[in-house]
């Protein structure tokens, strides 16, 4: 097996300022990427916060193809933006033979619940 080279470079999270080494098997580009990195791996309650929501946006891509073409998924997807930013509280319409309901509830977690012909409800 070839020895692979190791790269070292230094980022700082951008929500704390946390200075992390990090050490890869690939040169990375920019301190941008390295910055993205260290908030990846910085335990402060800004970063946990980012990746909790960067986690939750994925589980909604998912959740979202698996029921709707792309179009339909944007347009769902816009919604979210809206009920989690809290400028509307619920939203709810039809689509084709679905009932979709989007909504926050008292604990914060986001909801949104297809309804046909058996419920399928997301709660993150």
């Amino acid at each position: 097996m070839e020895n692979e080279k190791e790269f070292e470079a230094q980022g700082f999270c951008p929500y704390c300022g946390q200075g992390v080494m990090i050490k890869t098997s690939y040169p990375v580009e920019t301190q941008e990427e390295l910055d993205q990195i260290a908030a990846d791996r910085c335990g402060c309650q800004k970063a946990s916060e980012e990746r909790r929501k960067r986690s939750r946006r994925e589980k909604i891509e998912n959740y979202l193809k698996k029921h709707f073409d792309e179009n339909m998924g944007d347009f769902i997807k816009e919604t979210i933006e809206l009920v989690q930013s809290y400028d509307i509280d619920r939203a709810a319409f039809t689509l084709g033979a679905r009932n979709v309901s989007i909504w926050m509830d008292a604990d914060a977690y986001l909801h949104v619940k297809i309804k046909h012909k058996s419920d399928d409800e997301l709660k993150v």
